[in-house]
């Protein structure tokens, strides 16, 4: 059940949670178009622990589009703040802790401690894997 919940997390993260004007399943049918996947390719790539495994040039180059339709990384790189909080509270606590006492101070640490953009194909990957990660430590 979690794992559907992370996979459609994934789809929407950066396109349902974010207000963008053209809606969540449009922009995942034409990212999912254009680099020639099924439109639910993204939910099947989160293991048991909602971890992405890297390495997938096809997972990356999809979940860039999506970043990209949003506008989730702002012009110097860097992800929105704003946008952060509202795809961890909304997405990933739910999917992977349902129940935090100290929300707003496990929200803080993981956008301190992930905010950092890292380069490379796997960024997407590492910036959820990072997310997953402080939410699972802190929560617990």
């Amino acid at each position: 059940m979690r794992a559907d919940i992370i996979g459609a997390i994934l789809i929407f993260c950066v396109v349902q949670v974010f207000s963008v004007k053209e809606d969540s399943a449009a922009l995942n049918k034409k990212c999912a178009d254009k680099f020639n996947v099924e439109e639910d390719f993204l939910q099947k790539h989160f293991d048991k622990t909602h971890h992405l495994p890297r390495g997938n040039k096809k997972y990356n180059e999809m979940s860039k589009c999506l970043s990209d339709e949003v506008g989730f990384i702002q012009e110097d790189g860097t992800y929105r703040n704003d946008l952060m909080k509202q795809h961890i509270i909304e997405n990933i606590i739910p999917a992977v802790k349902k129940d935090i006492e100290n929300r707003e101070e496990v929200v803080k640490q993981a956008i301190e401690t992930c905010k950092e953009p890292k380069e490379g194909d796997d960024r997407f990957v590492d910036f959820h894997n990072c997310l997953v990660d402080i939410i699972r430590e802190k929560a617990q």
